[in-house]
This record gives C-alpha cells, structure tokens and sequence, in this order.
C-alpha cells in the first residue's frame, strides 16, 4: 500500500511540474506510477479523493521539513516559539522554491483552494496546540485561542499568496519569512 501510495504522489508531483491537475487524467498518474487503474481506484474514489490525499502529503512533507529544521537550531539555546516558527516558515518556503513550478501549477489550479483550505486548517490547529500547551495554566477561553489561531493561519495564508505573486520570490523569501512570524507573534501573544 505504502508502494503504491509513494509511487502515485511521485507521479503527481512530476506531472504536475509540467502541467495544471485539471489536465492530468487517472490514466496518466496511473502509467506514470506503473500500476493499474483498478489499484488506484481501489484506494481513491476519483482524481479530486487523491488530491486531497496529495495535498495532505505536501503538508505532512512540510511539516517534516519544520521539525527537522527545528532539531537544527543551534543546541543548548532557548528555542522560543519565534524561533522555532521562523525554522519552520523557513523550511515552507525553501520547499515551495525548490518545487517552483509545481507550485504554480497547484496555485493557478482549481485545486489551489482546496490546498489553501487544507494548509491553513492544519497550521491553525498546530498553533492552537503549541499555544495550549506553552500556555498551560492561563490559557485565554478556547474560543479566543482558536479564533486568533485561525486568524493567524489566514494571515500567513494570504501572505504567503501575496509574496508568491512577486517578481523576485527568491529574493522576498526572508521578509516573507519574518512578515509572517510577526504577525502570528502578535496574534498568539508570545
């Protein structure tokens, strides 16, 4: 299961480098993963159940990345949620300019808002638990930590759309970084 499950995201992210997901068929992800069609529809009811399931890999891809760029900070120092969220936002968007084209066929997609939903639904829930946790004992009621959780995804969400529309990506990468490390800084509260 897990060979098949590897080999069809292999397959979608090497097509999608080439081409929009609308224009990608069952068939083609299929021949590209060398398995049959009756396999990937015994796992996926249809193309839009597996993007969904692709899109749930990158974030996992993603958050992989963060933990590891977390491990990577410098040994013995205080890593504080700033920084620990700066590693994190870092390895996000080192991914997204390493996998460039692919990105901007998922962002000019149809799909772009269904991977947006995805993305921010699972960084909000990972704010709320970092938060609850760092704030034990005089934590805000739950609906004000969820809602400035939420509110701090969509922010990072929306910057993350505004700094891929620019020229020069590489180049507002770090600003993009710290903008949106701020910003959760001040909505969490830290």
């Amino acid at each position: 299961m897990r060979k098949t499950y590897s080999a069809l995201i292999a397959a979608c992210t090497d097509l999608m480098s080439d081409m929009r997901f609308e224009d990608i068929t069952v068939a083609m992800l299929c021949d590209r993963a060398m398995i049959r069609r009756t396999t990937f529809y015994k796992h996926f009811a249809d193309k839009s159940e597996f993007f969904s399931f692709y899109v749930d890999s990158l974030r996992g891809d993603m958050v992989e990345r963060g933990r590891l760029a977390i491990d990577e900070l410098e040994p013995g120092a205080a890593h504080t949620a700033f920084a620990e969220r700066a590693a994190i936002l870092d390895a996000m968007a080192d991914y997204f300019l390493e996998h460039e084209t692919l990105m901007d066929n998922i962002f000019s997609s149809s799909t772009c808002g269904m991977m947006l939903v995805v993305i921010c639904e699972k960084m909000a829930q990972s704010f709320n638990e970092k938060a609850a946790h760092d704030l034990r004992i005089e934590a805000p009621g739950p609906d004000d930590l969820i809602c400035r959780c939420e509110f701090a995804a969509g922010g990072i969400i929306r910057l993350l759309l505004l700094w891929w529309d620019q020229e020069d990506r590489r180049s507002g990468k770090d600003e993009f970084v710290r903008t949106c490390n701020q910003l959760a800084e001040r909505l969490l509260g830290e």
